[in-house]
């Protein structure tokens, strides 16, 4: 397929991905890191169903591949919506963890564009510090959403235990459950950190 990560950078702030690191629970110590602080902002972009090697998408659930051009990179993956609250999810992992020395704020702007995806209050997450420690950062409406970019809540990552710095480098979307007739949707991904 055609996916790719891209990293932006503002303010001059810039980080190569290096080698992979597998997604297995990670003890803090042998996290592969990349340290950088950002002074605005710094984005990863991740579309759903990568084949990019700096980064992978995981899943349970959301079996269903979509083929659309209102779809960033024209595809989505999505999952019914109706009692699959904590039993199926969507995962975008970048290969690397990135550091950040102390606390780090951090968002997510999710690409909608389908009139199937419904989900009232589909929830978005974060991860910091090991592989699968989640803050929650806010639901979004995704039958109300407007079409192209939308914005979560900003939440802010403290750092990992008595250790300096905070990791992160994995975002997460679960179904709300609800009861109604539609989907939960799953596309492309940016991850925003600001200090």
């Amino acid at each position: 397929m055609k996916k790719i990560i891209r990293i932006v950078t503002i303010m001059s702030i810039s980080a190569a991905l290096l080698s992979s690191m597998g997604m297995a629970q990670i003890p803090k110590n042998q996290l592969n890191v990349l340290e950088f602080q950002p002074r605005a902002a710094t984005a990863f972009f991740i579309d759903n169903d990568s084949n990019d090697s700096n980064c992978s998408n995981s899943r349970v659930g959301f079996n269903e591949y979509l083929s659309d051009t209102g779809h960033y990179n024209n595809d989505a993956r999505r999952q019914i919506t109706k009692g699959n609250q904590y039993k199926t999810y969507y995962r975008w992992s970048l290969k690397k963890a990135y550091q950040f020395t102390g606390g780090v704020y951090a968002q997510l702007n999710v690409w909608l564009n389908n009139k199937y995806f419904l989900d009232p209050a589909a929830e978005y997450s974060i991860n910091s510090g090991d592989s699968y420690s989640f803050y929650t950062l806010g639901t979004i409406d995704q039958k109300y959403a407007k079409a192209g970019w939308n914005a979560t809540p900003r939440v802010y990552l403290p750092k990992y235990s008595s250790d300096p710095y905070t990791y992160s480098y994995m975002a997460e979307l679960t179904p709300s459950g609800r009861n109604i007739s539609g989907y939960t949707g799953a596309d492309a991904i940016q991850m925003i950190y600001t200090k």
